[in-house]
């Protein structure tokens, strides 16, 4: 039988052992949350910078300046998860954009004009046979209008019918003229 000094020497060692039993539960909890927090933040949103790769192809002049025929080459991820990718062509001059930039990319096909620099015009052919435009003097938007459709009569926010025509042929004139190093599509008449 257990004597009465043992039982009372037990007695006063349970609370350290419950402590100690309650002290460890709770690390290894902490432990446990920590390590769930960690491998739920790296799994929530994918790491895909290797994915967003950007090639420049072109010269310098001697003043370290982007001269001649440029070409960017892009490839990326979009918002909704997809690859995406873009090829620009256009030309420098003392390290300004000048002439017609053709632009090709996820979501459509772009022709910008440049004086010194500045643009002057850009011209996007959108999907669903959708045209934009922008036109700017000394830099400062003057008109634009967006994804207005090229075929129908019925264009709210849009330019007249006939002034859309005409913004397709100069699209177009631009895109057959300039831009032969990307495969752009011509925009669609009705």
């Amino acid at each position: 039988m257990i004597s009465r000094e043992k039982i009372i020497k037990y007695l006063r060692v349970l609370p350290d052992v419950l402590l100690g039993i309650i002290v460890f539960i709770g690390m290894v909890g902490i432990g446990a949350i920590f390590w769930l927090f960690i491998v739920l933040s790296l799994s929530e949103k994918p790491n895909n910078s290797d994915r967003d790769i950007a090639l420049h192809f072109g010269s310098y002049d001697t003043e370290h300046r982007r001269t001649g025929t440029w070409e960017i080459k892009s490839s990326y991820l979009l918002d909704n998860g997809n690859d995406g990718s873009s090829h620009i062509v256009g030309d420098y001059e003392k390290g300004l954009r000048v002439g017609v930039w053709c632009i090709k990319d996820s979501y459509g096909y772009e022709v910008q004009v440049y004086n010194e620099g500045i643009l002057q015009e850009s011209l996007r052919f959108g999907w669903s046979n959708t045209i934009s435009y922008e036109r700017y003097e000394k830099g400062i938007m003057q008109e634009s209008f967006y994804s207005c459709y090229i075929d129908r009569d019925n264009n709210k926010d849009c330019l007249t019918k006939a002034t859309l025509l005409n913004l397709t042929k100069r699209y177009n004139e631009l895109v057959e003229k300039h831009c032969t190093k990307v495969a752009m599509r011509f925009a669609i008449l009705p």
